[in-house]
């Protein structure tokens, strides 16, 4: 899939397309301090111009199903995502929330005036993304950790 994003149609070098490339990793699903991360799907995304590539991104999309009794605030995500490259590097990942307002899931800081959390039971749409080295080719998945977890990514 190709997306496009840039300055419009004034300098063309300055347009940036986004091609998705598919990764495979077996249904996965992580357990965290009363929550689920259930993985729905892992790719690179590579963000070039007409110069050629530019950047490389590993992303995940899942779910966080809370378990707990009590709301599990975003910011608890945060620093527990790694992607490990073939080479061996160890990537900081960074979680998101992702859907648009009322079908994320999570009740953002900007409608309720609290923290963004996911109330008991709730279930909210997550996004996880690291840079990864490499211009031409990128230093392609090997792992997603999350936590202490790890699963092997083809």
């Amino acid at each position: 899939m190709t997306k496009g994003s840039g300055k419009g149609p004034g300098d063309i070098r300055l347009k940036v397309d986004k091609v998705e490339h598919p990764l495979t990793l077996p249904p996965t699903s992580f357990r965290g301090e009363g929550y689920d991360l259930v993985v729905e799907r892992i790719f690179l995304v590579e963000e070039r111009t007409v110069l050629g590539p530019e950047r490389w991104r590993a992303m995940m999309h899942g779910v966080v199903v809370n378990t707990r009794g009590e709301k599990i605030l975003y910011e608890e995500l945060s620093g527990r995502f790694t992607v490990v490259g073939q080479s061996g590097k160890i990537y900081t990942a960074y979680p998101g929330t992702r859907g648009s307002r009322g079908k994320t899931g999570w009740l953002l800081q900007e409608h309720t005036k609290e923290p963004t959390h996911l109330p008991p039971g709730a279930r909210g749409l997550i996004e996880v993304w690291a840079g990864i080295d490499g211009k031409e080719k990128p230093d392609a998945p090997a792992a997603f950790t999350f936590v202490d977890q790890r699963v092997e990514v083809r």
